[in-house]
């Protein structure tokens, strides 16, 4: 089996929903919540295109490999697009979304509001159509003017069905990695890099005047991070250390590890 202009990737799931803590402790959480951050963004390649303009030289078949959030988010309802779904149905919690863009989010307010609910439908650039806001009853009559659908009906742009197998289109620029029995590998103009985390309870033992156990407070740099991968161009080996603007941090879970990923032209600084 050959692609044409895309590579076939299998995963082993299209929502990631456990969360590995760094004691090994596997946490499960409900990814349906955030669908699009949540979706699968590593898979094993089955197939490369054909076309030489849309390979990467450095994917090969049987490569893991690490892509963008898009592969899996790409979707497209089925019905009339206007017409709004079901996205998130929980008791303090809905949100309805139709194929332009639109949605509609309700939420249970706090007890000192009596109970009530809380409702506000906008478009995709966030402008506001109309909202409500009162009891259980007053949102559902509010809903009613909107024209509803009890199904789910999209379909995954980038999925395939061959022989009754899935398979996942990726096209070259949405490949930026590739791992090597524990290692990853750059395979774009990614730098690949790992948080730093730095345990700050012995400095706030002393602002505050308490006594801390180590490890009680932990932060992190949002504008710096260690590499793991990439920058080939730049000079930059693993374990350097890169400066960058917060904004351009493309932050992703791979392989249960929390990494940034930074444009080779957005790296401002190698700290020394």
């Amino acid at each position: 089996m050959h692609g044409v202009n895309h590579y076939l990737v299998t995963v082993d799931t299209i929502l990631q929903e456990k969360i590995k803590l760094a004691g090994g402790i596997e946490l499960y959480f409900d990814g349906s919540y955030q669908h699009e951050w949540s979706v699968s963004v590593t898979g094993t390649v089955v197939c490369v295109p054909q076309n030489p303009k849309t390979t990467n030289k450095w994917i090969e078949v049987k490569d893991n490999i690490c892509f963008s959030y898009q592969v899996l988010n790409d979707k497209k309802f089925t019905a009339e697009s206007h017409i709004f779904k079901i996205e998130h149905d929980y008791p303090d919690y809905k949100l309805y979304a139709n194929g332009n863009g639109d949605q509609i989010k309700i939420i249970k307010l706090a007890a000192r509001h009596g109970g009530h609910f809380a409702a506000v439908c906008y478009t995709k650039r966030h402008q506001l159509i109309e909202g409500a806001e009162g009891t259980e009853s007053d949102i559902n009559r509010w809903l009613a003017q909107f024209p509803m659908s009890n199904a789910k009906d999209f379909v995954y742009e980038n999925l395939v069905e061959i022989e009754g197998k899935q398979y996942w289109k990726v096209r070259k620029e949405q490949i930026f990695a590739k791992k090597i029995k524990k290692k990853l590998f750059s395979c774009s103009e990614f730098v690949i890099c790992k948080p730093i985390v730095l345990d700050v309870s012995q400095r706030i033992s002393l602002i505050k005047g308490i006594a801390l156990a180590p490890g009680s407070v932990m932060t992190r740099y949002v504008d710096r991070a260690e590499v793991v991968a990439g920058g080939r161009d730049l000079g930059l080996e693993r374990g350097d250390i890169i400066g960058f603007d917060a904004e351009y941090v493309n932050k992703y879970t791979l392989f249960d590890e929390e990494y940034f990923l930074i444009k080779e032209g957005r790296a401002n600084v190698k700290w020394e």
